[in-house]
């Protein structure tokens, strides 16, 4: 496992692109926050590559990950699986769109579109809701969704051997 930053260290998405392919892993997991007008918006959004290259493995990944949390009886909230799209709102602004099911012609996330593993981005919190970024963010829930994580990825590699 490689951390690719840390919060307080600036990196831009091309250099971590740049580094994913140097080290050439197996699989991508980039866990983010996330961001919503609405305060009570909550959920992890777990969103596969949509290029035909790796899109079936990237949502087999996806839906590992989903089931684990689902699965679990120690995270409260709603799990979405999809893709996230992005749709120009203006000069150099675009609005997130996600989608259950793939749609061509439409731009992803940078860091699917400059790297070549398989590739899971996983929104697990929505920092806009207290509650839960109280919830998302003690030892405890860094441990168990770590845990979870790294389920996910044992049954992802299981299944895909």
């Amino acid at each position: 496992a490689v951390l690719t930053h840390t919060p307080d260290r600036e990196m831009s998405v091309e250099q971590r692109a740049a580094m994913i392919n140097e080290l050439n892993p197996d699989l991508v997991l980039s866990i983010r926050c996330d961001y919503s007008p609405d305060e009570n918006e909550s959920g992890m959004v777990i969103c596969a590559d949509p290029a035909n290259r790796t899109s079936r493995k990237s949502m087999d990944f996806a839906q590992a990950v989903a089931e684990q949390f689902e699965n679990s009886e120690w995270y409260p909230y709603e799990v979405k699986t999809g893709y996230m799209y992005f749709h120009e709102i203006g000069d150099n602004r675009y609005e997130p769109l996600f989608k259950e099911e793939k749609e061509s012609g439409m731009t992803t996330w940078p860091l699917m579109e400059q790297t070549d593993p398989v590739t899971v981005i996983c929104s697990a919190l929505f920092v806009t809701n207290e509650t839960e970024s109280q919830f998302m963010t003690t030892e405890e829930a860094y441990e168990n969704a770590a845990d979870l994580y790294m389920k996910a990825i044992l049954q992802y590699a299981g299944e895909n051997r």
